[in-house]
């Protein structure tokens, strides 16, 4: 039949870790891919790119722990070498590193409310016809939205100030 292979637990043990953070570094690059494609399909048209470094921080904590797993397999096969375990911890905590990075900037960027602001700077060119106009309508009519949190986000655009009283919207979905 076939020969077995006997593994030692500390190499069974090291072989697991080694897949399981190749399947990590894919997931993190799945990540960055999927960020990305979502702000395009939501606000890309507006050419507001706030995901774009987060995406890179990503993409290097992937580079990073594929080459922590490199050289951890070769310190794992070649035992006597002290230096390729430093090298190993290094860039272990080097992932740590960016990772507590990108966690920390993410969460202060999504509690900024910085991607409404930069879309309401976008509704003052709102003029009917042109291509933010266009935009703006594609947008309402994708989301069924009207405005970034509201149809009284128009009020504070010169499209939206006709007189005191009245308030004018876009027609695409807001009217």
């Amino acid at each position: 039949m076939f020969p077995r292979f006997r593994i030692d637990r500390a190499t069974l043990f090291y072989y697991i870790t080694h897949v399981l953070g190749c399947i990590l570094a894919v997931t993190i690059i799945l990540l960055a891919f999927f960020t990305r494609k979502a702000e395009q399909d939501t606000i890309g048209d507006f050419d507001i790119h706030l995901s774009t470094p987060f995406v890179i921080l990503f993409y290097i904590s992937a580079t990073c722990l594929i080459l922590a797993i490199g050289v951890g397999y070769l310190a794992q096969k070649l035992s006597d070498k002290p230096s390729l375990w430093i090298l190993y911890c290094i860039l272990l905590s080097l992932i740590s590193l960016v990772m507590l990075t990108a966690s920390i900037s993410s969460y202060s960027k999504a509690s900024s409310n910085e991607a409404p602001k930069l879309l309401k700077n976008t509704m003052e060119f709102y003029v009917k016809g042109n291509s933010d106009s266009v935009k703006w309508d594609d947008l309402h009519k994708r989301f069924e939205c009207c405005g970034t949190k509201g149809y009284k986000d128009w009020q504070d655009v010169q499209f939206g100030r006709t007189s005191r009283t009245s308030l004018r919207v876009p027609q695409s979905k807001c009217g």
